[in-house]
C-alpha cells in the first residue's frame, strides 16, 4: 500500500518499489525469504518459521500467515492476519479493517495498533513500545507486555 500511495500522491512510481509484490489471486510462500520490502494486494502470503523479510511488509486485503522474522514494520488493511511465534518483528504493527486478526507469542520492536477489525485475538505478545487494541467487533487479549502504554479496550481475557 505504501508503494501505491507513494506512486499516486507523489508521482514517484518506480522509486520506492518493493522487492516483491504479491498480486491479486496470487499465493506466495517465502521459504527463502526476501531481501527487501514486500507488498501484498488481495493475495495470499506465507512467511514460514526460519525465513526472513529484510524490509517492511504491507498488506491490502491479503491473507497473511507470518511465522518468520520481519526486519521492518507490518502494516495491513483488510484481509486476514495471523502472526504466530515470531521471534522478532523489527518494527511496529498496524492492522485495521481486517476480517480476522490473530497475533500470538510474538515479539515486536515497536508499537502495536490493532483497530477497527472484525475479530481480534492478541495473546502472549510483547511490544517494545505501546499497544492499542480498540474499536474491534470482538476481541480476546491477555498476557501481553509493553514498554509503553497498554490499551485492550472491550477485550475479554483468554
Amino acid at each position: 500500500m505504501r508503494a501505491i500511495l507513494w506512486c499516486v500522491f507523489l508521482g514517484a512510481c518506480g522509486l520506492d518499489r518493493p522487492a516483491l509484490e504479491v498480486l491479486p489471486g496470487e499465493t506466495v510462500r517465502l521459504d527463502e525469504g526476501v531481501n527487501g520490502d514486500v507488498a501484498c494486494e488481495r493475495g495470499t502470503l506465507h512467511l514460514p518459521a526460519g525465513s526472513v523479510i529484510n524490509g517492511w511488509l504491507d498488506g491490502d486485503h491479503c491473507v497473511l500467515k507470518i511465522e518468520g522474522t520481519v526486519n521492518g514494520s507490518i502494516t495491513v488493511h483488510g484481509g486476514i492476519v495471523h502472526v504466530f511465534d515470531v521471534r522478532s518483528v523489527n518494527g511496529p504493527l498496524d492492522v485495521s479493517g481486517a476480517f480476522d486478526v490473530h497475533i500470538a507469542s510474538s515479539n515486536f520492536n515497536g508499537d502495536g495498533r490493532v483497530t477497527g477489525n472484525r475479530a481480534v485475538v492478541v495473546v502472549g505478545t510483547s511490544f517494545n513500545g505501546e499497544l492499542a487494541i480498540r474499536n474491534n467487533g470482538s476481541c480476546v487479549a491477555g498476557n501481553n507486555s509493553t514498554n509503553g502504554g497498554l490499551l485492550e479496550a472491550s477485550c475479554v481475557r483468554p
